[in-house]
């Protein structure tokens, strides 16, 4: 769910590679362990809402991304411009004989020259001059999200971006560290009070894990496996460590392997008629919940420099996202529908449908049942590390900026060793584990943070990010009849002043319904407690189950 919001590359440039490559890049990075939420919220807010807010998510994320790709495209232009403005300089105070005196923050008043992101400070590379038929606003160089940040908005705005990315990312590590724990609960808990009725997990929380002799209940169980991955997995974030090729290639192969099984096997049980699922159409109360899953489907905006950069040619780009978005579309409604109309319940993560001891329609090798119940585990435990230590670079890019606007002295200013080493790592995985040992509802977990967080990062940031890199380039570029090489390419077709309006509208619109959502969940599961047990099944997806 998370990519890379730093840069190891400082604007130069790097290798590349062909279109198609980097649609098949973009498709791994979007299509990801979140799709396993999408069965759920589609069953309970209806097959129709479902369908109509996919479609809709995915052309607003598409109308977001054509943003951040003008946003590097303007990036580009305005860099290349102050190098040669550089050289220039240079050639002038070298014809007399002058030495080159010039402040690391007086270009574009936001230090370029040093350009902060999480965690390091990175030196732009010489200027060198263009040649003679080049394209500015070509995206040559590659300059991440929180690059762009610091060259655009203010510092108010700054320490805002980096306060949504922690908490996006807290979120991320605050559902692995659930989703992991609970589906190896899932399946090491073999005890199934009611054995005749295997085809619905409705076992609590309360129930024993293996047997009544035992004395372990399932929370007790759940617990103890948050606590093996605390000790086995948080440490690594204490490192500096990455996925090796080898890693990456085997997480990807798993993945489809293991999407691709479970569409098999839904769609054969739909195809032999002994589909379970019975979904209605809307359920208008459950649409704030449907948005707060599947606000993730699409979320690709951090990573895009990283894997847009490096493509080439790149003339065809957004034909190439178009793509990508629309052979996802496809994929999420083809996951969605056969899930939801195979199965008559279904799981906060979807491969626990196929766990062993669930009665399906269909035989199923056993050692298959194990591979799809505890895919999540190989999958998200890989990634745990990587986004807990983007997140600790964040945390210490967050705090720096604090420090400094409160006098403490200049952001560039490294941190006590011991708050570096020991402190900020804490700080990124203390939160989630503690959160996991209170909770393992996992789709209230994607609903709070996709809600807020992952709205904010998705459509507010570009819309920003593009508002004010347009007004940086009308003040600082020369006009076409000055040069007519600065011509901007990559524009996006959505850019009017009004689709930015909408694009804040909607994301206001949405935290606020999703916040009012909470409010009525929340009176109504005080009046479940007040009455006792003659009221219940009130909206239990959308409450944290408190163990």
């Amino acid at each position: 769910m998370a990519g890379q919001l730093g840069s190891n590359n400082g604007g130069q440039a790097e290798a590349s590679y062909r279109p198609l490559t980097g649609m098949v890049f973009i498709f791994n990075l979007i299509v990801g362990t979140g799709a396993l939420t999408l069965p759920k919220a589609f069953a309970i807010a209806g097959w129709l809402a479902g369908g109509l807010t996919i479609v809709c998510l995915a052309f607003l994320s598409f109308i977001t991304v054509s943003y951040i790709v003008e946003v590097m495209s303007t990036t580009n232009a305005l860099v290349k411009r102050q190098d040669e403005q550089r050289l220039t300089d240079t050639d002038s105070l070298n014809s007399e004989s002058s030495p080159l005196i010039r402040s690391s923050a007086d270009s574009f008043g936001n230090e370029i020259d040093e350009l902060r992101y999480p965690g390091r400070i990175v030196q732009s590379e010489a200027p060198t001059a263009p040649s003679a038929d080049s394209m500015p606003f070509e995206i040559t160089r590659r300059f991440e999200l929180g690059q762009m940040a610091h060259m655009y908005f203010n510092s108010y705005l700054i320490v805002a971006f980096y306060a949504v990315i922690c908490i996006y990312l807290y979120g991320d590590l605050a559902i692995y560290a659930v989703a992991v724990p609970k589906s190896l609960r899932d399946v090491a808990c073999t005890y199934w009070p009611n054995a005749s009725s295997t085809d619905t997990d409705n076992r609590t929380e309360t129930d024993y894990c293996w047997s009544p002799q035992s004395g372990l209940t399932r929370r007790d169980a759940y617990r103890l496996f948050v606590g093996a991955f605390s000790l086995l997995v948080c440490p690594f974030a204490f490192f500096n460590v990455q996925k090796t090729k080898y890693l990456q290639v085997a997480t990807s192969l798993s993945r489809w392997l293991a999407f691709g099984v479970m569409l098999t096997l839904a769609a054969t049980t739909l195809a032999i008629g002994q589909g379970s699922g019975h979904p209605g159409p809307v359920n208008w109360t459950r649409i704030p919940q449907l948005f707060g899953a599947s606000v993730y489907s699409f979320m690709c905006h951090h990573s895009l420099p990283a894997l847009l950069t490096p493509m080439s040619p790149k003339r065809h780009l957004r034909l190439v996202l178009l793509a990508d978005f629309s052979l996802i579309l496809v994929f999420y409604l083809s996951l969605a529908y056969t899930g939801i109309f195979a199965f008559g319940h279904l799981e906060d993560l979807y491969t626990l449908n196929f766990q062993p001891g669930r009665r399906l329609a269909i035989g199923v090798w056993q050692p298959v049942r194990y591979f799809l119940a505890l895919f999540p585990v190989f999958a998200l435990s890989t990634s745990f590390p990587i986004i807990a230590i983007t997140l600790r670079g964040n945390l210490k890019a967050l705090f720096g900026l604090i420090r400094s606007r409160a006098g403490g002295g200049s952001n560039g200013r490294q941190f006590h060793w011991l708050v570096e080493k020991a402190a900020f790592p804490l700080l990124a995985v203390g939160p989630p584990v503690a959160l996991a040992f209170v909770t393992s509802s996992v789709d209230a977990l994607v609903n709070y943070t996709g809600s807020y967080a992952g709205a904010l990062l998705q459509y507010a940031v570009p819309a920003l990010l593009l508002h004010y890199s347009r007004r940086k380039a009308a003040s600082q570029l020369p006009p076409l009849d000055a040069d007519s090489r600065y011509a901007p390419i990559h524009v996006s077709p959505f850019g009017h002043p009004a689709c930015l309006v909408a694009i804040l509208g909607w994301t206001l619109a949405c935290m606020a319904l999703v916040t009012a959502d909470h409010l009525m969940e929340d009176a109504a599961l005080a009046n479940v407690t007040a009455a006792g047990p003659r009221v219940s099944g009130l909206r239990p997806a959308l409450t944290l189950q408190l163990n």
